[in-house]
């Protein structure tokens, strides 16, 4: 049971990473299980092939140096919401098992999706507070911070799950209190 807690997890905190890093996560499983670290559903062992490992790893570097580039990276928190809910429904199904696959998916979806899609609007209302404030010029530094976060959040949801979550929600409270004062400032 308690092997279950944890994969439900290490799901939930990886969808979360998918709100910050759509595909980075995905890189993150697709690496950890062909080392044998996790054990994915087997309906989803896709995930670790060749085939996935080469498109996440060239999705992964295109999506990290986007958010780099001034007015593209608001334009990636746009349109990235929608693959943020997938990659997140996939992460956290990847480790649902022992019912069928497609409940497996609907479940990853309605959790991890959720999940995802809640901190990538987080991250994008941020990314635009701190494009308002700082003409643009801050978003390149918001977005390392935001790649650091999300490979330790990575490493910590596979290897310390419940260490993950915790910081993680963590996180979340610093990124609602950050949105509550730019929003403040805006309107003053």
């Amino acid at each position: 049971m308690t092997q279950i807690i944890a994969s439900i997890i290490m799901g939930i905190g990886l969808s979360a990473c998918c709100g910050i890093r759509a595909i980075l996560p995905l890189l993150g499983i697709s690496v950890a299980s062909r080392l044998g670290y996790i054990h994915l559903n087997p309906n989803f062992l896709f995930l670790s092939s060749n085939a996935a490992l080469i498109v996440f790893s060239l999705a992964a570097i295109l999506e990290i140096l986007a958010y780099k580039v001034p007015l593209v990276d608001n334009f990636m928190d746009a349109i990235s919401v929608p693959t943020a809910i997938i990659a997140g429904g996939i992460a956290e199904a990847s480790f649902i098992k022992g019912i069928d696959p497609l409940l497996a998916l609907v479940i990853g979806l309605i959790v991890g999706g959720s999940i995802s899609g809640l901190v990538k609007v987080a991250s994008g209302t941020l990314r635009a507070g701190v494009t308002v404030a700082t003409a643009g010029v801050g978003n390149i530094f918001l977005s390392i911070k935001e790649d650091i976060i999300s490979v330790v959040s990575i490493i910590l949801s596979i290897f310390l799950p419940y260490l993950a979550l915790l910081l993680l929600l963590l996180i979340g409270i610093v990124i609602f209190i950050i949105i509550k004062i730019i929003k403040k400032r805006k309107s003053k």
